[in-house]
């Protein structure tokens, strides 16, 4: 049972992660698309 936790806990993080970096990357390209226009 604390394993099963433990793994859902990792598995928030790393979506965590990953849609910070996602937002970040969302962000950075847009602002390279207004510019260019």
């Amino acid at each position: 049972m604390s394993t099963n936790y433990h793994f859902l806990n990792e598995l928030s993080l790393f979506f965590t992660d990953l849609l910070s970096v996602v937002d970040y990357q969302l962000e950075v390209f847009f602002r390279v698309v207004s510019t260019s226009h």
